[in-house]
C-alpha cells in the first residue's frame, strides 16, 4: 500500500463508525494531512480495515469468551433481517453485553445457511446459556437443529417483539 496502517484505521472508522462516503473521507484525507487518495484506493482500504478487524475480532475470541463465561454465559440472539433480492445479513448478538459476535451476508434466509454461522460463533465464544431468535421459520429450524447438537437442552426464545409485531398485522 501507499500509505500506512493509521491511514488505514482512518479510513475504516471514518466509513464504518461515523458513515462518511469515500469522498467525504477523502477531502478530510486532503485537507488534513495533505494525503491524495483516489476513492478507489479508500474503497480498498475500508475492506483492508474490515479484514484487519476481522482477525482482531478472532484473535480475541479467547477473552471475550472468559468474560461472557463470567457473565454466567450468553445468550445467543439471532437476527437475519432481509431485503427483497438483496440476500440477508445474519447478524449473532451476545444479549447481555449487546455485542456483535458475528455477522454474514448469506444468500437466503436458510437454516442450511444459519446453522454453520452459529456453531461457527459457539465455538469462538462458548455454548450459549439460551438462544433468542425471531420467528422466521428458518432461524426457528437452525436454533432446534443446534441446540439438539449440544446434547442437553438450553431455552430456544422466540422474540416478544417480533410476535407483538406479527400480532399487529
Amino acid at each position: 500500500s501507499v500509505v500506512g496502517y493509521d491511514v488505514m484505521a482512518f479510513v475504516g472508522v471514518e466509513r464504518f463508525v461515523h458513515q462518511r462516503q469515500r469522498e467525504e473521507i477523502r477531502t478530510s484525507l486532503s485537507s488534513r494531512w495533505g494525503i491524495e487518495l483516489s476513492s478507489g484506493e479508500v474503497s480498498g482500504l475500508a475492506r483492508k480495515f474490515c479484514t484487519y478487524l476481522k482477525a482482531l475480532h478472532v484473535a480475541r475470541a479467547g477473552a471475550l469468551c472468559g468474560l461472557l463465561n463470567a457473565d454466567g454465559g450468553w445468550p445467543m440472539h439471532l437476527d437475519a433481517p432481509g431485503e427483497d433480492g438483496q440476500g440477508t445479513l445474519l447478524v449473532i448478538y451476545a444479549g447481555w453485553r449487546g455485542w456483535v459476535l458475528g455477522s454474514w451476508k448469506i444468500p437466503t434466509e436458510r437454516a442450511e445457511a444459519i446453522l454453520p454461522r452459529m456453531t461457527e460463533t459457539a465455538k469462538l465464544f462458548g455454548s450459549p446459556c439460551s438462544v433468542m431468535r425471531d420467528l422466521g421459520r428458518a432461524v426457528i429450524e437452525a436454533s432446534q437443529k443446534y441446540i439438539a447438537s449440544l446434547g442437553r437442552p438450553i431455552p430456544n426464545l422466540g422474540c416478544h417483539m417480533h410476535f407483538v409485531r406479527d400480532v399487529g398485522k
